[in-house]
């Protein structure tokens, strides 16, 4: 099962994703983020180094959009055309594309070597491309190009839409900078910010995503529930992302427990879930 959290620079969603193997792990759950399950399935996740981690797995997920070349070719096309678009530098063009092929390669790794049973955690997955390829400044945000866009991107099982306050994403990242925003001006990065927040607000309203998405405010309540007609792995996904929540707001509250002790009460996630004390 693959889980991708998706939304704008700055919203949380490495955070929350750290949040949620450390509290699965501790509550017995198998969790393993899609970066250290695509390095184990070729013997290599005892790598540590950045950098290496980072080329290896450039040269896998492009080899994997080679080999798919057939039944991704549309979705191919598509990005290179949006891409060739924007006003920008050969090599920034170079290296968008080279973001969103990688997104799309570790997507069709964990797709056919996880099962339904191994739940692989995406925090740069195929949705979040849609931030490469819409999200800039040089060219407004385009709705119709994103209705493409999610007609031909691989969805995840499900994916979780992390949400924050314009105001803290606007602070967040005129903090720690983006390549793609060449001064840290204020009026460029609110720019910036604001197209962000609309591609993903259009992008989580399309229907492909229907009944297989999460959505994570920015006050932290959880929206989407399991529904007849939802994706068959969204009860336990909601299960995962509740366990992760806790652990968040458990470590925002005081210093984490030691121990590996789970922190979430079982009624506030679903039965049968995390019942070490």
């Amino acid at each position: 099962m693959q889980i991708e959290l998706i939304g704008c620079t700055g919203a949380g969603k490495s955070t929350l994703a750290g949040r949620i193997v450390e509290a699965c792990h501790a509550c017995g759950i198998e969790v393993v983020r899609s970066n250290d399950f695509v390095l184990q399935r070729v013997g290599l996740h005892w790598i540590e180094r950045r950098l290496a981690r980072t080329l290896l797995l450039d040269v896998i997920s492009l080899l994997t959009c080679l080999v798919r070349w057939r039944t991704k070719r549309g979705l191919y096309r598509f990005t290179i055309r949006t891409i060739a678009r924007l006003r920008a530098s050969w090599f920034e063009r170079l290296n968008l594309a080279r973001n969103v092929f990688k997104k799309i390669g570790i997507h069709e790794i964990v797709r056919h070597h996880a099962g339904d049973e191994r739940v692989v955690l995406v925090d740069e997955g195929s949705l979040q491309a849609a931030h490469n390829l819409f999200v800039h400044l040089s060219v407004g945000v385009n709705p119709a190009d994103i209705a493409t866009f999610a007609g031909l991107a691989p969805l995840p099982d499900v994916a979780i839409y992390v949400k924050e306050h314009e105001r803290v994403l606007v602070e967040r990242t005129i903090a720690r900078g983006h390549k793609r925003i060449r001064s840290r001006s204020g009026a460029q990065v609110e720019v910036f910010i604001r197209r962000a927040i609309q591609t993903f607000e259009v992008l989580a309203r399309q229907p492909e995503l229907v009944g297989r998405l999460l959505v994570v405010g920015p006050d932290e309540d959880v929206r989407g529930w399991p529904s007849e007609g939802g994706h068959p792995a969204l009860p336990r996904a909601l299960e995962i992302l509740r366990v992760g929540m806790g652990a968040l707001r458990a470590e925002r509250a005081g210093p984490l427990p030691q121990g590996g002790s789970c922190t979430t009460p079982v009624d506030d996630v679903m039965p049968g879930t995390c019942r070490k004390a």
